[in-house]
């Protein structure tokens, strides 16, 4: 038995229940890995073609069995298709994986949604332990059961809920991410700070320069201390139904900037523009704070993510964009905006999700548009 005990053990009203582990080297040790596939006969491993060279063989390494087959997928946001979900399946089929096979997705939150998707959907489900390689999906993605794949129309629209077995972030992994990627995926964090605890914003700023060098000991209680809140939201709301919402905040305007830029345009830097924008509509509707607002502007300019646009977008477009967001409620976008720096009291009216003008929208769009 790992000597690693789980930093949160997570749990829902669909009965499940898995641990998250988090630190250096997690990932290596053999005696967790041990434990966690003792029940299965057959053992997977997805993963994309930037991560079979750099990290596949460290995990490999420490599994207590050789995996019946490792998949490997293009890396980048287009994997997240039709066409490789049925490029691992078809690949499954060929090694003869049954019910009591798991799948290890290996990677940042195109391999995650993916291969968790993939395990949804394969005769019926079977299990998925998430081992995350991204600062979004240590902090964010792994966390919580979602999974999907992009189509035409937007984003993540196909999908499944499918918590993991069991989420490893093992923060040596950081180290090897270029500084844009690490940049990028602060947003989320950013994003838990302002919606939940706004010590979290504290530490960043305070310690900014260590998590950009990634450093492992800040990186350790980062993670840690995003997985907390996220998991305590997803607990507590495990299908979107009301409170989770909230983990929307940046994320509808973020994801139809995405869908305009043709996906060019790197998540976290959508989340950070998406923020800025809804952080504005919420200074109109919620008594968000003006000084919030600026404080978000100062924090992602700390972090290296962007505030403005590189150009202008037209505005009906982004609205129409908008309208392909899973939160769209009989074709009415509903935005999570928060109250307070570091609060998010529901709206007495509609809740976690609130219903904004598309002439305020516009109005906050202007906050990202360039100058000139």
């Amino acid at each position: 038995m790992s000597d690693v005990s789980p930093v949160i053990e997570l749990s829902g009203d669909t009965r499940w229940r898995h641990g998250v582990w988090v630190g250096q080297g997690v990932a290596g040790d053999t005696s967790l890995w041990r434990t966690l596939l003792a029940d299965r006969a057959a053992v997977t491993v997805v993963t994309d073609t930037h991560l079979a060279d750099t990290q596949l063989a460290a995990v490999l390494g420490a599994l207590p069995q050789a995996p019946a087959t490792v998949v490997t997928v293009p890396a980048g946001e287009a994997s997240k298709s039709r066409q490789q979900k049925q490029h691992i399946e078809t690949e499954w089929f060929r090694a003869g994986l049954g019910r009591d096979a798991v799948c290890i997705a290996l990677g940042g939150g195109v391999i995650g949604d993916l291969a968790g998707f993939c395990a949804a959907t394969y005769l019926r489900g079977i299990p998925v332990i998430q081992v995350p390689t991204s600062v979004v999906a240590m902090v964010d993605s792994s966390i919580g059961g979602k999974t999907g794949i992009d189509v035409p129309e937007g984003k993540n629209l196909i999908g499944a809920f499918h918590p993991p077995r069991a989420v490893i972030a093992d923060v040596d992994m950081l180290a090897t991410l270029p500084q844009d990627q690490l940049r990028y995926g602060l947003a989320e964090v950013v994003k838990h700070g302002f919606i939940a605890d706004a010590t979290l914003l504290d530490l960043v700023e305070q310690r900014v320069g260590d998590i950009l060098a990634a450093d492992p000991g800040v990186w350790t209680e980062l993670v840690e201390r995003n997985v907390r809140i996220k998991g305590d939201v997803v607990m507590r709301d495990e299908r979107e139904g009301g409170l989770r919402q909230i983990l929307n905040f940046g994320h509808t305007i973020g994801h139809a900037l995405e869908l305009l830029y043709d996906y060019q345009l790197p998540h976290g830097a959508g989340v950070a523009l998406g923020m800025v924008a809804e952080a504005a509509i919420a200074v109109e509707l919620r008594e968000f704070p003006l000084e919030g607002l600026e404080r978000l502007r100062r924090l992602c300019g700390l972090l290296g993510l962007p505030t403005q646009l590189d150009r202008r977008i037209d505005a009906q477009a982004a609205l129409d964009a908008t309208r392909s967001d899973k939160k769209v409620r009989a074709g009415t976008v509903r935005y999570a905006l928060p109250n307070g720096v570091g609060r998010f009291d529901p709206d007495p009216e509609h809740g976690y999700a609130i219903p904004v003008d598309d002439a305020l929208v516009v109005r906050a769009l202007e906050e990202i548009q360039p100058n000139g």
